[in-house]
């Protein structure tokens, strides 16, 4: 069965900030700050784990997630949130800024696959990663919000073969370090399509690339296709599915 999936005007940001407190303290303040600020009243926090925190409301354009990173030298926090609730993020910053002593954004590098707070947000960072090699829809990155998936640092390699497999397949050029493998991971096909919108335009997908998942026992698919007029890779959605 098709599955159609709406495009969303609602962008995806993130942003990361220093902060001495321990993840407890951080769930506390974050509690406290909705019950005390009268513009925050109407959110109501959902505990997700120990290290992270989603505030939601149905006048919010989507989830706010709040994670807590334990670093090397110091502890961040994250905020990833759509573009229609800044207004509720920075009133929320504002308001945790006077007890956690936030400093200025600390910018995620991609090099580091880990400073990602989920999926979406890093598969809405490989256009930027692989420089001009893919096209990433916006389904692509709802559909990856929902994947509990974060070793990511599985997927580069995958990707960044793309082209050289391509290369391969066409007889344009050989690379040795393509293996068969990589070719038939690269050549799977799905007999239930996935149904996605591309600028106004329905796009029948079933060209999957599979990465294993130690979350129990399954697998992620990301669904893509060769665009052959801009000669890009086109990432239309993603999933998680069991192993068989």
């Amino acid at each position: 069965m098709p599955h159609p999936h709406p495009t969303t005007h609602s962008a995806i940001r993130t942003s990361a900030h220093r902060s001495p407190l321990t993840a407890p303290e951080l769930i506390n303040r974050v509690e406290h700050a909705i019950e005390i600020n009268p513009a925050l009243n109407h959110c109501f926090a959902v505990i997700r784990s120990n290290e992270k925190i989603s505030i939601q409301h149905l006048n919010q354009a989507g989830e706010i997630l709040i994670k807590h990173h334990t670093g090397g030298a110091f502890n961040f926090i994250s905020f990833e949130y759509r573009s229609a609730d800044f207004t509720f993020v920075r009133r929320l910053k504002q308001e945790l800024n006077t007890t956690l002593q936030l400093s200025g954004p600390i910018k995620a590098s991609l090099s580091e696959p880990k400073m990602f707070e989920s999926l979406g947000k890093f598969i809405q960072f490989v256009p930027k990663f692989f420089l001009h090699d893919f096209i990433v829809t916006e389904s692509a990155i709802e559909s990856a919000r929902l994947c509990e998936f974060d070793n990511f640092e599985d997927i580069v390699p995958e990707l960044e073969a793309f082209g050289k497999i391509r290369d391969t397949i066409s007889g344009k050029s050989w690379n040795p370090e393509i293996t068969p493998e990589q070719i038939q991971n690269y050549q799977r096909v799905h007999q239930d399509k996935r149904l996605i919108l591309y600028r106004g335009t329905k796009l029948y997908l079933s060209q999957y690339l599979k990465i294993n998942s130690h979350h129990d026992r399954a697998e992620l698919r990301i669904y893509f296709k060769w665009e052959p007029k801009q000669k890009r890779h086109l990432i239309g959605w993603v999933e998680m599915a069991k192993q068989v």
